[in-house]
């Protein structure tokens, strides 16, 4: 039966949003440092078991932290420099702290007696507390007793249409008291009770103050779940009421046992260019989870690309008028570079200089700035922090016993830090079920597609409709991809017997599909179906392992990954993990429904963002991660000459793999071998005997190979002479046939009567 894809990009739809310029990267060292607890932690606070409430100092400066060890994200410390941000064209005020001291005109003011936790200027960086520029930020630590520090500015005249905004590195969870959280529930017990903020306010006069932004009702409604990410980012309020009048601006800190909190960048301008906007490439992987029930993962935004190849940023900003300009890391230079192409396009190469870089070889993503009159500059980065270019998504953590460990991950279509994964569930009072997992399987999943289907319609004999399958359809590089398996994130309750299936299949530009399509398959008993605790929302990561690895390349212009077998009377429920975020452009997940209606049986493809609300198109992909690296082989000789005396050769390689996963084939009578790793990889060649013959050496492993052309030198007239009855001719190099008697020194071409040639060296 033949199946017909309705792939393309159809589901692209334009978007934008403010972003932060990236840091400088200084490569060479290890940027990120995870915190796993390893034991159970002590309770307190009436926490529950396995939630504790640390703190972490450096010098006299603490940073709390609640620490869940239920949670399935790693939470790292990030430490690097970062360059600074200049104040936009037309700023009346920037403050960015980078001198150390206040800037004339700026002020502290305490407002309770005695000594104090006031504001600092400084580095937290040992804490994991980075400035969104420079090194400098403006900090204050928490205290138990009530806390109550300003921070005002010079005086500024408000001319109209200026906002304020300014960056905060804040805990909005301890600005609410921990005193009616239900720490098993993860829940509060009634309504957040805040105990601090960070309010601003303006004067006229420096003496009466109006409040007219507070940063901690910007939370409110948020979980304790959300509540709990510490949160790094802009804040942006208007200045419309206070037109025409010259006022000073405080920030007022006041807190009872809150948090160490920074400030930076604080800014009036004109709002920035809105819909400054660029597409990623189309072959952009991101680091996902481990294979775990845990979803363990590094939190953070980490693309994974190729190196060698050309990866483009697809400018898609809305104002055509502007001009545009991209700030990226230059790999060349490994400084920052700007570019005022339309469209930015940047190829990697592998960085031996250390044990980190030739693992994760890191660099910071690109952003695009946005420029046009009588605006501020408008800037957009993905939320991408940075890019890694070659390997596998494998990071080494420290553990908090003190060790560390080399933790590898899969790869998905999205940032799942940034975006974050959920699942869909959908109502259906004609069912009588409110929570139908759509995407997936319980008891009444193909009843509500057959519903939906039909439109009200009243159903015929033998009409059906099942969800067969979910998929994710990826692009693919140049540089080929090397898969060793997949796993598929889920929430629900799966039985023994259950069992799973993957296929990975070609989709070509005709956008059709049929089984000869289908290039791996795989299975994924109940035994490697990782399963946590949670009843019917069990965390479940269906782990596929293949025997021999595929190779994602582009012989076909999309590929697609298909999982399947949840349809299964071994399956109670189950939900597919997808992308929280809808993405700005492409929705990757699609479905897969056989319907049977109107003497039809066929099959249906279609992309979630069909049943998403106007406000929510669920442009997403599902939680299908790859098991994937992105090997290379250099070299850059490529043809050798060997001496027929044995002499080795040596060819200096530049490989992802080690010698000893390669294979080699050589002429017959050559001795090939490949050892060591990354820039200290060597192939050595020699001739093992007399009887070597010239011919190709081919070095390969999955996914890279590379032909080295080889050719034998005799060592001398011995050579000659010594096979005198095998020797149709000698000729000098520009084709002069001579005798053996009248050799001089020099190279010369021997012909055998069995019609091969060699060049031979009389000294």
């Amino acid at each position: 039966m033949k199946k017909e894809l309705l792939f393309g990009l159809s589901a692209m739809v334009a978007a934008s949003a403010a972003a932060e310029v990236p840091a400088t990267l200084v490569k060479g060292t290890d940027l990120v440092t995870a915190t796993r607890v390893v034991s159970a932690p002590a309770q307190a606070m009436n926490m529950a078991p396995g939630v504790t409430l640390r703190t972490k100092a450096s010098g006299d400066v603490r940073v709390k932290k609640i620490e869940n060890t239920r949670s399935r994200v790693i939470r790292p410390f990030v430490s690097q420099a970062r360059i600074q941000k200049e104040a936009p064209a037309g700023a009346k005020l920037f403050q960015s702290f980078e001198s150390g001291e206040w800037s004339d005109g700026w002020s502290t003011v305490s407002k309770v007696e005695g000594e104090n936790e006031q504001w600092t200027i400084g580095s937290l960086a040992m804490l994991g507390i980075t400035p969104p520029d420079g090194t400098n930020i403006a900090y204050i630590q928490y205290q138990s007793a009530y806390n109550e520090q300003w921070i005002i500015s010079p005086g500024i005249t408000v001319d109209g249409g200026e906002q304020l905004s300014f960056w905060l590195y804040i805990s909005p969870l301890f600005f609410n008291s921990l005193d009616n959280v239900d720490w098993e529930s993860w829940s509060y017990v009634g309504d957040p009770v805040r105990v601090g903020d960070i309010e601003v306010l303006a004067s006229a006069d420096g003496e009466n103050w109006t409040k007219f932004f507070s940063v901690m009702d910007t939370y409110n409604g948020k979980t304790l779940d959300e509540l709990s990410l510490i949160s790094e980012g802009n804040f942006y309020a208007s200045l419309a009421d206070f037109a025409g009048q010259t006022i000073q601006l405080a920030f007022r800190y006041y807190s009872t046992d809150t948090n160490t909190t920074a400030i930076d960048n604080i800014c009036v301008a004109m709002p920035s260019l809105e819909g400054v906007s660029f597409m990623e490439p189309l072959n952009s992987w991101y680091y996902a989870a481990d294979y775990s029930e845990q979803w363990a993962s590094l939190n953070l935004g980490l693309g994974f690309y190729p190196v060698f190849e050309p990866l483009t940023w697809t400018n898609m900003s809305e104002n055509t008028e502007a001009t545009y300009s991209w700030t990226y890391h230059n790999p060349e230079t490994n400084e920052w570079d700007v570019s005022s192409e339309r469209d930015l396009t940047v190829s990697y190469a592998p960085d031996y200089k250390s044990e980190f870089t030739r693992r994760n070889n890191l660099f910071y993503a690109p952003s695009l700035t946005g420029s046009i009159d009588g605006a501020s500059d408008g800037t957009y980065k993905r939320g991408t922090d940075y890019l890694q270019a070659g390997g596998k998504p494998e990071f080494k953590v420290n553990l908090s016993d003190g060790s560390s460990t080399i933790m590898e991950f899969g790869a998905l279509p999205f940032p799942m830090n940034i975006d974050r994964f959920t699942t869909v569930t959908a109502d259906d009072a004609t069912i009588g079920d409110m929570a139908i997992p759509i995407f997936g399987h319980n008891v009444n999943t193909n009843q509500y597609w057959l519903n939906y289907t039909l439109n009200g319609s009243e159903p015929e004999e033998g009409d059906s409709v099942e969800l067969t399958g979910i998929l994710n359809f990826v692009f693919p590089s140049s540089q080929p991809m090397v898969v060793t398996g997949a796993s598929v994130m889920g929430m629900g309750k799966i039985n023994e017997g259950a069992e799973f299936k993957l296929d990975i299949f070609k989709i070509d530009e005709d956008g059709l599909m049929d089984e000869s399509k289908i290039v791996k398959s795989a299975l994924c008993p109940y035994s490697q179906i990782h399963i946590g605790e949670g009843g019917s929302n069990n965390p479940v990561n269906a782990e596929f392992n293949f025997e021999e690895p595929f190779i994602l390349d582009n012989s076909a212009s999309m590929w697609g990954f298909r999982f399947s077998g949840f349809n299964s009377d071994a399956v109670e429920y189950w939900a597919p993990c997808q992308q929280a975020t809808d993405d700005p452009y492409i929705c990757h997940g699609y479905l897969e429904k056989r319907i049977k209606m109107l003497g039809n049986d066929d099959y249906s493809y279609s992309p979630i963002a069909n049943y998403g609300v106007e406000e929510y198109k669920m442009r997403a992909s599902f939680a299908i991660q790859v098991k994937g690296c992105y090997p290379w082989l250099t070299a850059e000789e490529e043809s050798v000459t060997l001496s027929d005396d044995g002499t080795p050769v040596e060819v200096a390689l530049g490989s992802y793999y080690d010698g000893s996963e390669m294979s080699v084939e050589a002429p017959a009578g050559v001795e090939a071998k490949v050892e060591g790793r990354y820039n200290e990889c060597v192939l050595t060649l020699k001739c093992a005997d007399s009887s070597a013959q010239e011919g190709n050496v081919v070095v390969k492993a999955p996914g890279v190979e590379k032909s080295f052309a080889v050719t034998i030198e005799s060592s001398g007239i011995d050579q000659i002479t010594g096979s005198a009855s095998e020797v149709q001719g000698i000729y000098t190099i520009d084709g002069r046939k001579v005798s053996a008697a009248d050799l001089q020194s020099g190279v010369y071409v021997i012909r055998f009567n069995d019609g091969t040639t060699r060049k031979a060296i009389l000294k």
